[in-house]
């Protein structure tokens, strides 16, 4: 086994430790959440995307939006993804806490969901939900510009 090797087998180990049944159950916690997020944030990030692009023709005075500038183009497609990262990014933030929340014999499924929630709220309302935000979205809009742009241009 080489030294790479180690802190992921070590993980590996960790989470059938913690897991609650023999399966690899524990691989999926949270997943619940991740697929509640995804339908949202995707029409989200094509809704947002769209209208920012009728904007900048708009803006441009251009009757088409597939006809707007580079930079319009880069623009949109930037802003639909921090749009729906900036909506969706409490759900992730609930997951990876919920994640983190993990105890062998303790409450798991919907009432780990409920338990995590209220205690982030206690912590401080909204605040707690969008902890981290600003990174969040300062990677979301090279990636949206990436993903968007070649989804304009392939279809």
């Amino acid at each position: 086994m080489s030294p790479s090797e180690a802190p992921a087998i070590n993980c590996r180990r960790q989470l059938e430790v913690h897991s609650s049944s023999k399966t690899r159950l524990s691989d999926c916690k949270g997943n619940g959440l991740n697929i509640v997020k995804m339908v949202p944030k995707g029409a989200i990030k094509f809704g947002s995307y769209e209208a920012s692009k009728r904007f900048f023709a708009k803006l441009q005075e251009v009757s088409d939006p597939t006809k707007i500038s580079e930079w319009a183009q880069f623009a949109s497609s930037g802003l639909g993804g921090v749009a729906a990262q900036f909506t969706a990014y409490p759900i992730d933030t609930l997951r990876f806490r919920m994640q983190c929340e993990l105890v062998k014999g303790g409450v798991q499924g919907n009432r780990l969901v409920s338990q995590t929630a209220r205690k982030m709220w206690a912590s401080g309302g909204l605040r707690p939900f969008y902890r981290g935000l600003f990174w969040g979205l300062f990677g979301q809009f090279p990636y949206s510009t990436i993903d968007l742009t070649t989804f304009e241009y392939i279809k």
